[in-house]
Parts: structure tokens; sequence; C-alpha cells
């Protein structure tokens, strides 16, 4: 069959999930230039579920760093955001594995695009203006070399 990383990122967000299904994930791709289609169900899955134990594991990271004061808090109230969070199941799975921890609430962005602009944004108008400098400075030499 044939793909690109485009044709490969649009079908992971149209049909991308990490939790049981009932249903198929069929697209028709090209075979020597004539359309076919093919039942991706499994490997996508299986694709998408690569990235819940990184998650988890860096939860766990931060979790331990905060105070435990803090601890439950942040357990129940984790914000899921970026092009992967909108993958069916994810935060479902997530909060599976945060059980060793007594459990845990997650919540997907509505939308992950206009959340992650506001959250950069929000940094930016807080953010130094010495670092600002410093950034102005960097593109200068960038261009210089």
């Amino acid at each position: 069959m044939q793909i690109t990383l485009n044709m490969a990122r649009e079908i992971k967000e149209k049909f991308g999930f990490v939790h049981d299904l009932n249903e198929k994930a069929v697209v028709t791709l090209t075979n020597k230039g004539r359309p076919k289609q093919y039942d991706i169900t499994q490997p996508l899955k299986t694709a998408c579920q690569t990235i819940v134990q990184p998650i988890v594991e860096g939860l766990y990271e931060l979790i331990a760093k905060l105070d435990p004061e803090y601890q439950r808090r942040m357990l129940n109230n984790i914000l899921l955001g970026g092009g992967g969070s909108q993958l069916r199941g994810l935060d479902r799975l997530i909060e599976q594995g945060l059980q060793e921890l007594g459990g845990g609430k997650v919540t997907k962005v509505y939308d992950s695009v206009f959340a992650g602009a506001s959250g950069a944004l929000k940094l930016a108008m807080n953010m130094p203006m010495e670092y600002w400098q410093t950034m102005r400075e960097r593109d200068q030499l960038r261009v210089a070399a």
C-alpha cells in the first residue's frame, strides 16, 4: 500500500483510539495505483496505545515531586491537551493507569489547538522582558549566520 506521513496523520486524527471499540477503522489506500480498502483497526489501536504508558509514568514522576498536600488536588485536576489528546479513550486509560495512586480525574480540553495557542500566549505574556531580549539576540545571530 502507498501512504504518506500526512495521510497517516489524517487517519490517526479521524480514527485514532486507545480503548476497546466496536467499530472498525477501514480506510481506502492505493496499492500500485489501485484503490483498496484496508482494516487498520488493530494496528492503529496498538500504535496509539504506545503513548499511554509514558504519559502515566510522567504523571507519576510529576506527582511524586509535589508537596504531598497538593498531590490529591493535582490528581483530580489533570487536563489533557495537544493533538494526541483527542484519541478516543485516552483520558480513561490514563485514569486507569493512575489507580495505583488512588485514581485521578482526567479531562480533555475541548479544542486542543486553541488550548495550546491560548496557553502559549499566557506564557508569553508573563515572560520577563530580559527573556524577550535573549530571544531577539538569538534571532539576530541566526540571521547573521
